[in-house]
């Protein structure tokens, strides 16, 4: 299902056109830059519109920064009533005036309201009705510059943040652990939000101040306001939810886990993965100290984990400790286990795997992360092994200091087993195994000016996580026997666009393996088909294009053989381009 989510992006859409590729002077028929959250279909448009998320489960997402962003929400209110019509019943404002269903809002209708400073005023405000929330709180609104550029926002307990959409630069009053955010939605329109995560408001009114700085009101300036929401915060929720409208009453909508995840990296395609290792983030319960020469203990949530919770770990360990999960795992299986970690005070940090069945003899030996950790950021630890004839449990050990390097301490949050060759996207765990849902990101075909005779596909994408066998960018799909991809396959050491003509296949063009970031341009005409990876030789091929195709499939070929990684960007013209301009595009 398509769900308006809100992404965690460095930068946003705007109305212009110009960011569209173009080849040759023929812009794209369809562009969709996951990395800025912009999308074209013939006109600007927003992604989750044109795209569809099947998954039936959470997943995380890692940021350009590092950190991770949950996707998937839990059931959700706005508190506030009539929210698409702010500065009416319910809605006060002081030393200004508001005017309803003045300008276009961010969804397209002519509902946001325009609210201006009385002339001669030094600041002007506007507050709601009493709202009760027995939770930390968001308070978020939509707000577009008319004449001014700075804003506050509160909720009346004095902690405050000041937004300047000019330079899009917040400064904030708030307190410990509370924070606040922006981020601009197209035609200048921006989300400001404060996020109380650490401040239990009761009934309180929540306001927003026209600031002095921009000099004393004229009668004339002011902002567009459109969509306040006031809901409840949760420990991951850093910022606010999808906008959800309310007339007479407050609204709750219910939990969706069907989330496109994309962000400053692109867009995440991963297949489905379990993570076997329970307790991923409590280290406290479950886990076992297998040995020690001195103390030990567990420090539960003492440091901010990589998703912005409060839930990272200390180990204070001693000399010669050994700190591990008993996970009950299949014989002659690889597997992939990884953590996050932190620096302490150790000099030394070191994990192990064990077979259990056999009297604990090393799967992994002991192995040294202290050197690629530090003490600021969390690194992600990742190893993988294979399970030896006869094993069915091992140990999974965080930390086995035999190199008796000493006391000291080290941070850890995010434990994670899952078969497979390489490590995918974290999947937190309590008491048993979790599965994460493959990523399904798809459109039909007849959503866009798709040429089911001759056209052009185009696909940016980061390092792949892990290529295994055929991994798949995209394809044009009506069923197994008739569909067209742009595949790389590992056990045929390239990388190719190709077709599949009533079973056959057809129009296989080829290239080097995409085993890197990178771009990849594939075009289709009937005896004429190309392909070209990273500006290199095009590979050229002939034959039939399928008929009957109706959909269109991203980071995968008809639900299967997922890309498992990030896609920047994808584009397509409904034209064959030619080899050279096939070559440019991805330069």
């Amino acid at each position: 299902m398509t769900y308006p989510y809100r992404h965690l992006l460095s930068a946003f859409a705007n109305d212009s056109e110009a960011w569209v590729l173009s080849s040759g002077g023929t812009r794209a028929n369809l562009d969709i830059a996951f990395t800025t959250n912009q999308a074209y279909n013939g006109g600007n448009t927003t992604i989750p519109s044109l795209l569809t998320c099947e998954r039936n489960s959470p997943g995380y997402y890692t940021k350009a920064d590092g950190t991770l962003v949950k996707f998937g929400n839990t059931a959700r209110t706005n508190l506030v009533v009539r929210s698409t019509t702010p500065g009416g019943s319910g809605w006060g404002p002081g030393n200004s005036t508001c005017t309803q269903n003045a300008a276009l809002a961010p969804d397209n209708t002519m509902t946001a309201m325009h609210w201006v400073i009385n002339s001669g005023a030094s600041a002007g405000q506007m507050g709601s009705d009493l709202i009760t929330i027995a939770a930390p709180c968001m308070f978020s609104v939509y707000v577009k510059a008319a004449g001014r550029n700075n804003i506050q926002m509160q909720h009346g307990s004095g902690e405050v943040a000041n937004f300047n959409l000019a330079t899009e630069t917040v400064t904030t009053g708030l307190a410990a652990g509370d924070t606040a955010g922006m981020e601009a939605v197209g035609d200048d329109w921006y989300r400001i939000w404060i996020n109380y995560t650490n401040t239990a408001v009761t009934t309180a009114s929540f306001y927003l101040e026209m600031l002095a700085v921009d000099g004393l009101g004229d009668g004339v300036s002011g902002f567009y306001i459109w969509g306040p929401q006031v809901e409840a915060a949760t420990a991951w929720n850093q910022a606010p939810s999808p906008f959800i409208p309310t007339t007479t009453a407050t609204v709750t909508v219910a939990a969706v886990d069907d989330v496109l995840r994309y962000g400053d990296n692109g867009l995440l395609v991963e297949e489905a993965r379990t993570n076997i290792c329970r307790q991923s983030q409590n280290f406290g319960t479950t886990w076992v100290l297998g040995a020690s020469n001195g103390s030990f203990s567990v420090t539960s949530d003492a440091d901010t984990a990589p998703d912005g919770t409060t839930t990272a770990d200390r180990l204070n360990c001693s000399t010669g400790d050994w700190f591990y999960m008993s996970i009950t795992v299949t014989e002659n299986t690889q597997y992939t286990a990884s953590f996050y970690a932190k620096r302490g005070t150790l000099s030394n940090s070191t994990y192990s795997v064990t077979n259990s069945s056999d009297g604990e003899s090393n799967i992994v030996a002991a192995t040294s992360y202290h050197s690629a950790i530090n003490s600021s950021t969390y690194t992600r630890i990742s190893f993988t092994f294979t399970t030896p004839a006869g094993c069915t449990s091992i140990k999974l050990a965080v930390m086995r200091d035999q190199a008796a390097s000493g006391a000291g301490t080290v941070f850890v949050w995010g434990a994670q087993v899952e078969a497979g060759a390489f490590a995918t996207s974290y999947i937190p765990t309590t008491t048993g195994s979790v599965t994460r849902a493959a990523d399904v990101v798809t459109t039909a075909l007849s959503g866009f000016d798709f040429n089911a005779t001759a056209g052009t596909f185009y696909i940016s994408f980061a390092t792949p996580e892990g290529l295994d066998g055929f991994n798949d960018l995209c394809s044009a799909f009506k069923d197994s026997d008739n569909r067209i991809l742009l595949q790389n396959s590992t056990s045929g050491n390239l990388g190719r666009l190709v077709g599949v003509d009533a079973g056959n296949v057809t129009g296989d063009a080829r290239t080097a393996q995409w085993t890197s970031a990178g771009k990849v341009a594939g075009a289709y005409a009937s005896g004429d088909w190309a392909c070209c990876y990273n500006a290199g030789t095009v590979g050229t091929s002939v034959g039939t294009v399928p008929t009957g195709l109706t959909t269109l499939y991203i980071g995968k070929d008809g639900g299967t053989e997922p890309w498992n990684g990030y896609i920047t960007r994808f584009a397509y013209w409904n034209t064959r381009l030619s080899n050279a301009a096939l070559q440019t595009l991805t330069t």
